[in-house]
């Protein structure tokens, strides 16, 4: 098995136990965790809250894919926020090391208008966000995690191309890779996924992000032409061990279905 089918716990269920359990009926391998966790965001987890969730999804077999932080959803230009921030990565971290992940989802900033279109100035911003995200970086690589910068359009890393701009220039670190939301570079890039984002990313990808098209189907990445089957295709090809995490489908019951088509898709590569 290749590509782990993977949900947001949060999106699926309140109740984290019975998010795990619909998760996996639904057929899903791994969980990627953000919130709704005894009340409470993944960085904000204590030790004892940590088994606990370690022993839940022992008992319904499934993994922690990534832990979901939202380190990095700050301006760019706030010492107070930043110093806020610092304290969300090395909760994260903890969690990471506790759930048996190396990888932590993040983000280099809000943009000022926090909106797909139009694209900020990266080249304008590019140096201060570097110095801003070395230090974590630096963390990061002492403490054997990875931090998967996501394409969000609110942030500087809306495009593939932005997404590759900035972890280039955060230099060739062990520590510094991608989180691939496909709709969410679509939409702010208007990139072909398959000609264009794949070649550009594949080699730094460690997690994608799976949202529905108009439709609710995976039929088309948003309303490109291209498909998920032929991204997916791409991936397994190349050996891409990681997980694709249905995210943002608008219910339970939607999640669940995307789950499922997932998992049929997936099948379908081998």
């Amino acid at each position: 098995m290749v590509i782990s089918v993977c949900f947001f716990s949060d999106e699926v269920s309140p109740d984290f136990g019975e998010s795990l359990r619909l998760g996996r009926a639904a057929g899903a391998e791994s969980v990627e965790l953000r919130s709704r966790l005894f009340g409470k965001r993944v960085d904000q987890l204590n030790a004892g809250e940590l088994r606990q969730i370690r022993g839940l999804l022992a008992g319904e077999g499934l993994a922690c894919a990534i832990i979901a932080s939202s380190f990095g959803k700050c301006d760019l230009d706030s010492d107070e926020q930043w110093r806020e921030h610092e304290e969300i990565l090395r909760g994260s971290i903890a969690a990471a090391h506790a759930l048996e992940t190396d990888l932590v989802r993040c983000f280099p900033f809000w943009t000022p208008s926090r909106q797909d279109l139009p694209r900020p100035d990266l080249d304008a911003n590019l140096g201060r966000i570097v110095e801003r995200l070395g230090w974590a970086v630096e963390v990061a690589e002492r403490e054997g995690v990875v931090l998967c910068l996501e394409t969000e359009a609110a942030t500087y890393s809306g495009s593939c191309a932005e997404v590759d701009a900035i972890t280039r220039a955060l230099g060739p670190s062990p520590a510094v890779a991608i989180a691939w939301d496909v709709n969410n570079a679509w939409l702010a890039g208007g990139e072909d996924p398959v000609a264009v984002g794949y070649p550009l990313l594949r080699d730094r990808v460690r997690h994608l992000h799976i949202k529905p098209n108009g439709d609710g189907s995976l039929a088309t990445i948003a309303d490109s032409v291209r498909s998920y089957g032929e991204l997916l295709s791409l991936f397994a090809i190349s050996g891409y061990e990681g997980a694709a995490s249905i995210e943002h489908w608008g219910s339970s019951e939607a999640m669940l279905a995307g789950i499922r088509q997932l998992c049929r898709l997936r099948n379908d590569l081998s």
